[in-house]
């Protein structure tokens, strides 16, 4: 007789007249002569402050931790930002300066071994080919971008970074070149389908995640089509869309396997909704009441952080997933 050791579950059930509604994925099983299920819950908090307000900061993608994340650069009225800070878990500190004030910088990799790819400045050349390395105090030249960009996403770590998409017109107004680091130079990586920008990364250099943002599709057109990209190293190909497509969004937290959302632009306002990564689909998460667009975040389902916002707030908010269970 076959054994059912454990079921899926994405919207709901009914057993013996005991309905369970849930928007995010749980689990059933069978223990003791009862029927058990279990859902992930996230709980949304207030953190500490950041130093300066900035919309579009570099920070870390996927390697970072909700108690080690690290933003710099951004935009604040104006102007470009070059200060960088570093969250402890407790509060932001002043950490070393860029050689440039950008905003939309491609970053990834750790605290203490961070990777900033392109931006774009103020001044002409507006999008750079400069890359920057951080070692927890001060940062140093690295590489350069063989295509100078804005508002592309980034994974992977300093000395295996990658970057993909963003925009610069000088190429196209949003491009589909990827670029792979390996701690002194760049080189080039498999194309993407369409060229898109303001998406969402996270993962390693060969094995990475892309969520949302802005794509040329056929007919040409820029759309919010909720897109899913996963590379191998070598490739990309697509997954499942999101229930909610959004674009300048930078939160993304986990890996290729299981990922969080967090926050951007959903239609032509700021959004607070959050969505579950399993590795083959999304499921809506609790959402935040502080609705954001154009933050940076990282850390990962269970654990993570969302900074920096289009209206150049210094809020800071902390998502903790908590476990729901239930006997029937």
């Amino acid at each position: 007789m076959a054994q059912l050791s454990s079921l899926i579950v994405t919207s709901s059930f009914d057993w013996n007249a005991t309905t369970e509604n849930t928007s995010s994925a749980g689990y059933i099983w069978f223990n003791d002569g009862s029927f058990n299920f279990s859902r992930n819950a996230g709980v949304w908090s207030t953190g500490p402050n950041m130093i300066c307000g900035r919309a579009f900061p570099g920070g870390l993608k996927g390697s970072g931790t909700q108690d080690a994340a690290l933003s710099f650069g951004g935009a604040a009225p104006g102007t470009r930002v070059n200060l960088t800070e570093g969250y402890d878990g407790s509060s932001w500190s002043a950490g070393g300066v860029l050689p440039l004030g950008l905003m939309s910088a491609g970053g990834t990799g750790t605290q203490n071994a961070a990777l900033q790819a392109g931006g774009e400045t103020s001044a002409a050349p507006s999008f750079r080919t400069e890359t920057s390395e951080y070692d927890g105090s001060s940062w140093s030249a690295g590489g350069s971008l063989i295509n100078g960009r804005g508002r592309g996403a980034a994974a992977g770590l300093q000395n295996s970074g990658i970057t993909w998409g963003g925009r610069n017109p000088s190429i196209a107004t949003m491009i589909s070149c990827t670029e792979e680091y390996d701690g002194s130079s760049w080189s080039t990586g498999g194309a993407l389908g369409n060229g898109g920008r303001y998406q969402a990364g996270t993962g390693t250099q060969n094995a990475t995640l892309s969520a949302g943002g802005q794509w040329y599709v056929n007919p040409p057109a820029a759309a919010n089509i909720g897109l899913t990209l996963e590379y191998n190293g070598t490739s990309w190909s697509s997954g499942n869309r999101q229930t909610n497509s959004r674009i300048y969004v930078k939160s993304l937290g986990g890996n290729q396997d299981e990922a969080i959302l967090m926050k951007g632009r959903i239609g032509p306002s700021a959004s607070g909704l959050t969505e579950g990564w399993d590795g083959i689909t999304w499921s809506s998460q609790n959402t935040s009441t502080f609705a954001t667009q154009s933050p940076s975040g990282t850390g990962s389902t269970s654990a993570a952080i969302v900074y920096g916002n289009g209206d150049c707030t210094t809020a800071t908010e902390l998502y903790t997933s908590q476990l729901h269970a239930k006997t029937l």
